[in-house]
């Protein structure tokens, strides 16, 4: 059972790696945000949308996803720590996420114009203004109608969701005493996984 210690441990293994948390966290903030469970009031002669309780509080929030991958990256870096001779078999994987979650991600939201926390250095005050602009323009449904802004939230929850899965995959089977691997074979694809020497695939569906 996941205890607070493991989630800040891998929250903190991800921070170590230059995983921009504060953006996962924001961008599956505003996709909660921006789904149709919403209501919308007239303030001031003012539309926006407030969550509608009654659907929200009936669904999973998408924040979890974040503290699940936190707990079970965790768990694959205590899997690699036993391994013996050397041969860490979750290493590439890991460097796969770092890239994705990482580089990648943070190059998409800063074409858009996504607040990133470590760009702002000491002007936590602008970053917090930016923070507040976007959000509001998301309650205001402002940005429903926009494409790029809508598929950047999508692939940045897709890689956390993606990544999620494949951390899970590897401890429980690992721990079934199972052998798995995530091999590199080509510098521009992802690790092939292999359970058992056997070629293997995972897919998920998020809806």
């Amino acid at each position: 059972m996941a205890n607070v210690k493991q989630i800040f441990d891998g929250w903190n293994s991800l921070v170590a790696a230059k995983i921009p948390m504060d953006l996962l966290f924001l961008s599956l903030f505003l996709k909660e945000l921006s789904y149709d469970n919403t209501i919308t009031i007239n303030h001031n002669n003012n539309k926006c949308n407030t969550l509608d309780q009654k659907k929200s509080s009936k669904e999973e929030s998408e924040l979890i996803a974040l503290l699940r991958l936190c707990y079970w990256y965790h768990r694959c870096l205590q899997i690699n720590d036993r391994m013996q001779d050397n041969y860490f078999n979750f290493n590439d994987k890991s460097e796969e996420i770092k890239e994705e979650l990482g580089q990648k991600i943070q190059a998409k939201a800063r074409s858009y114009g996504l607040p990133i926390l470590a760009d702002y250095g000491s002007n936590i005050a602008d970053y917090h203004a930016q923070l507040q602009s976007i959000i509001t323009d998301t309650i205001r449904n402002e940005n429903k109608k926009d494409k790029a802004f809508g598929g950047i939230l999508d692939d940045i929850r897709y890689s956390i969701y993606r990544f999620l899965s494949e951390c899970i995959f590897y401890t429980l089977v690992s721990e079934a005493g199972f052998e798995v691997q995530y091999g590199k074979i080509y510098s521009k694809r992802p690790p092939k996984l292999e359970v058992e020497s056997i070629s293997s695939a995972l897919r998920i569906l998020l809806d």
